[in-house]
């Protein structure tokens, strides 16, 4: 992963053209600001990407599923049978199950590990 402050240091860190990486974000935010993506017809947002840090991640195909496993709670708590928080035990990662609903969402994973993972260390570091 590459982190920097700015869109154009993480892109260069990542061997990637700094001016085209610009462009791309610069099309993205206005369509935000339009309420809508006339490329794919997206009409929901997550906001704009405006400030840093920047993170670039290299992502490579690799096809793995899990069906079935532990289901967490957003703060990467494991749940139990009747979906409450088993004290002190967390998980992220391939032995997660859930977020996904019914249908895997390939290329998504990345990001839920990452997110999950940072999760459930602090949230087990701070007892919660």
């Amino acid at each position: 992963m590459f982190v920097a402050d700015t869109l154009e240091e993480a892109a260069a860190m990542a061997g990637l053209d700094p001016q085209v990486l610009r462009a791309t974000v610069d099309q993205y935010n206005s369509y935000v600001d339009a309420g809508e993506d006339p490329d794919f017809g997206r009409k929901e947002f997550n906001g704009k990407v405006e400030t840093g840090p920047f993170v670039i991640s290299k992502l490579e195909m690799h096809y793995h599923l899990t069906f079935g496993g532990l289901v967490i709670d957003t703060d990467a708590h494991v749940l139990d049978e009747a979906g409450q928080p088993i004290s002190g035990l967390y998980a992220a990662g391939d032995v997660t199950s859930g977020y996904e609903g019914a249908a895997h969402q390939s290329g998504d994973c990345l990001s839920v590990v990452v997110y999950y993972g940072k999760t459930a260390g602090v949230n087990a570091a701070q007892g919660k």
